[in-house]
């Protein structure tokens, strides 16, 4: 499109934008908006007694105020909270924002609609203590939160109100805040959380709706252009980044320019990727650079320090401001940047590839984003580094070592692994090549690397295979990049989750008198046949496996298994931890799957048996009226009328089937060759019987430990069928449904409420919870050993 200016006419190519973007930012603050109202919420229920106490301070301190003080409070927020629409109206409708004063009026409303909803959830299902922590008093009748505060923020956010505007806003809503609380109106989590709450709202109709654009105009960027003293008459869009956009500038002497536009528009953009890998690896700031101050200023940085050691990267021209909003960076023209890099180049190019990088590595300056894209080869065989703007100055060792690993790759993607490893040999020191291996790890290579790997699976490997094939075995060392790994984060994620439950399950109960009352000596058997039961557990997975195998190691791994119960069912966390060690131990992933399933098949035959055999003994002639709680019979009828509907549907059979046929073909083989060796089977099924008969004998101590009554049997037989119920519970380890179930068939059986309560708390205590300790120390150890 020409446009005439006061230089001359200018072609400007830029393609038709949006008026309006979701800025990636705004998803961020919302983020951070919900995360701190529920925090503040979570905190104040937590620290009730502290939060409550500041409250009275305040209300204390309000009633020392002079009277002047509270005179010209309430004279801004009345006066305020009166003219403060007249402003957000004024002021939008100047700059002709007229669907953005709709959008604005709108999440007014809609942020009074939320709040009424949220306190109507809270009056009818709120704790006590989260009612208390907003209202300040146990009335349900009174409305805990400040609709207005709210109302009103959420209005200002999507304004998104300038200057003077905006300081006489947030004067008003500060104003309000305060006198409220003075007042005694509203609690100080209420306010902060009715501030949040309008915050979020707001900021999520700006990023539904968009806001309008800040973005410079083409016409805009030619003529900060002409104002730096670059007279053009071309200039053509070719890209969008995460920051802006990339033009190629043109003068009438035909000389050209990279353009690069930085705005505020993007700022944010990428932020949660770029969040977890600085999370995850060491020496890494990917977070530098977000905003588009910071971005501007390290691209200017790095252009400024390459030029000074003469590095082959982009040579920086000049840099201006495009109003607020937006700067633009110019820099030379790169010959050949525009056209796709052949295949066949030559080992020349290659080498000139190292030399580029090594004379940035010397000067102690990091690439970090290397990748085939930012390589230009050129017809002398010389290459430019390009988008150095990510790079780092006073490089870490490691940040050395990510940037030759990546350099490997690019070049072997280019021409071949041979190729890259030859021609970097002839640049840097076999002892510097090899520190490349540790950094040959997918999540450590830049994110253009990541990618393209994805389509080359071997590659990694075979680059990782010759750089170690030409590495000096004395120079190998190991070096942590990670700084979180995923499994340990896990880990701590499991840790927290365990411990929320136990203390919302046993946060009520007095833990000391429940353990002060017990009778020590069947306290101590039960203790003992816990530890029997996993001996039990060890002696029945090492029965139905062929192979050799550690006794320690496999006993540890029952302890490890009580750990993972603790974030899922029953059975599964056995199995997974049972199924991961047997790999680890050098079996085949068949071979391990088989081994479990013929274990966990034969278990649940043994386990009936016995269910039958204790019903048996414990005869009809005992008044045995067993009667399960409403939820668990509810539930478990639930399953199996959806088991009934879905399982006879032909998709659903075909489904099951393909799953059930490799196994089946895998079990049977392998329970074959168990056969003929019938001492490993009597092991493995006699550690069955053990491990069964040791759980009944703890619920049998438990209930004897509180001076219960009931028979041996009888108790083993609520034991039997509440575990068996418990299996189908799909909370972590059955919390609920077993304790639930066991609890009502200690009752059916005579046993008063209050005993049987604490015989089943004893119970999952010592069978349960307990062994979670050690089983997290074996968990930790079977990590290191790698054996799991």
């Amino acid at each position: 499109m020409p446009v005439t200016t006061d230089s001359g006419t200018i072609v400007i190519e830029e393609g038709v934008f949006s008026k309006r973007v979701r800025r990636p930012i705004d998803v961020l603050r919302f983020t951070l908006a919900v995360l701190g109202t529920l925090g503040v919420i979570t905190l104040s229920t937590i620290l009730l007694n502290t939060f409550s106490a500041i409250d009275q301070d305040v209300a204390d301190s309000a009633s020392r105020l002079p009277a002047i003080v509270a005179l010209v409070l309430g004279i801004v927020t009345g006066i305020g909270q009166f003219i403060l629409p007249f402003i957000v109206a004024y002021s939008l409708l100047t700059r002709r924002g007229g669907r953005l004063l709709a959008e604005a009026v709108l999440s007014f409303i809609v942020a009074a609609l939320l709040i009424g909803v949220a306190v109507g959830l809270l009056r009818d299902y709120g704790s006590n203590d989260l009612w208390f922590a907003l209202a300040g008093t146990s009335e349900r009748e009174i409305f805990p939160l400040q609709a207005l505060i709210a109302s009103v923020t959420a209005l200002i956010t999507v304004a998104r109100l300038r200057g003077s505007a905006s300081v006489a806003s947030t004067v008003i809503v500060g104003a309000s805040a305060v006198a409220d609380n003075l007042a005694g109106r509203f609690t100080v989590t209420s306010l902060v959380a009715s501030l949040l709450f309008g915050w979020a709202v707001g900021l999520g109709f700006r990023y539904i709706f968009g806001t309008p654009t800040t973005r410079p105009k083409g016409l805009e960027v030619a003529k900060t252009l002409h104002t730096a003293g670059i007279a053009i008459n071309v200039l053509r869009a070719t890209t969008s980044t995460d920051h802006g956009r990339r033009y190629v500038a043109t003068t009438p002497e035909n000389e050209k320019f990279h353009v690069v536009v930085y705005d505020r528009d993007l700022e944010g953009a990428g932020l949660f990727p770029r969040w977890w890998r600085s999370l995850r690896l060491r020496d890494n700031d990917a977070l530098g650079g977000w905003t588009m101050r910071q971005a501007v200023e390290r691209s200017a940085l790095m252009a400024y320090a390459t030029e000074a050691i003469a590095a082959p990267t982009p040579r920086l021209v000049t840099l201006r401001s495009i109003g607020d909003d937006a700067s633009v960076l110019v820099y030379k023209w790169i010959e050949d940047a525009d056209n796709e890099q052949s295949i066949n180049v030559s080992d020349a190019a290659l080498t000139s590839a190292w030399k580029a990088l090594k004379t940035l590595h010397d000067a102690s300056i990091a690439h970090r984003s290397l990748s085939p894209d930012h390589l230009v080869f050129h017809a002398d065989n010389s290459v430019t580094l390009l988008h150095i703007t990510s790079g780092s100055v006073a490089m870490s060792d490691l940040q050395r070592r990510i940037d030759l690993a990546d350099m490997l790759i690019s070049l072997s993607l280019i021409a071949s692994p041979e190729a890259a490893v030859k021609s970097a040999q002839t640049v840097f020191t076999q002892s510097d090549i090899a520190d490349a291996l540790p950094a040959l790890q997918v999540f450590a290579l830049s994110s253009a690397n990541r990618k393209l790997l994805r389509k080359q699976r071997g590659l990694l490997g075979h680059i990782r295979e010759l750089v170690a094939a030409e590495a000096p075995a004395t120079t190998l060392q190991s070096v942590t990049l990670e700084r979180l790994q995923p499994r340990k984060l896990i880990t701590l994620v499991l840790a927290f989750v365990a411990g929320y439950l136990l203390l919302g399950q046993i946060g009520d109960v007095d833990i000391l008198n429940l353990l002060t009352s017990a009778n020590y000596n069947w306290v101590g058997f039960a203790i003992a046949m816990t530890i029997i039961t996993y001996i039990g557990s060890a002696m029945a997975l090492l029965g139905f496996v062929v192979e050799r195998l550690s006794l320690w190691r496999t006993f540890l791994a029952q302890w490890a298994a009580s750990f993972a119960t603790l974030i899922s069912p029953p059975a599964l966390g056995t199995v997974a931890v049972n199924g991961r060690y047997l790999q680890r131990e050098g079996l085949p992933a068949t071979a391990a799957g088989a081994t479990v399933a013929v274990s966990q098949a034969l278990a649940f035959l043994v386990h009936i048996g016995l269910l039958f055999v204790a019903g048996y003994l414990t005869g009809s002639n005992q008044d045995f009226t067993f009667d399960p709680p409403r939820e668990v019979v509810v539930g478990v009828a639930s399953v199996a009328l959806l088991l009934l509907v879905i399982l006879p549907l032909p998709k659903v059979r075909r489904y099951l089937v393909s799953i059930a046929r490799p196994r089946i073909s895998e079990v049977v083989p392998r329970f074959v060759t168990l056969s003929q060796q019938p001492a490993k089977l009597a092991v493995g099924i006699g550690g069955m019987f053990i491990l069964n008969l040791a759980f009944c004998a703890v619920l049998v101590a438990s209930v004897y430990a509180f001076d219960g009554s009931g028979s041996i049997a009888a108790i083993s037989l609520v034991y039997l069928a509440g575990s068996t119920l418990g299996q189908v519970a799909p909370t972590p380890g059955g919390i609920g449904a077993v304790e639930a179930v066991m609890t009502a068939g200690l009752i059916a059986i005579g046993i008063d409420p209050g005993i049987a309560l604490s015989s089943v708390l004893l119970f999952r205590l010592l069978t349960f919870w307990i062994p979670t300790v050690p089983g997290w120390f074996a968990f930790q150890y079977l990590l290191k050993r790698g054996s799991l």
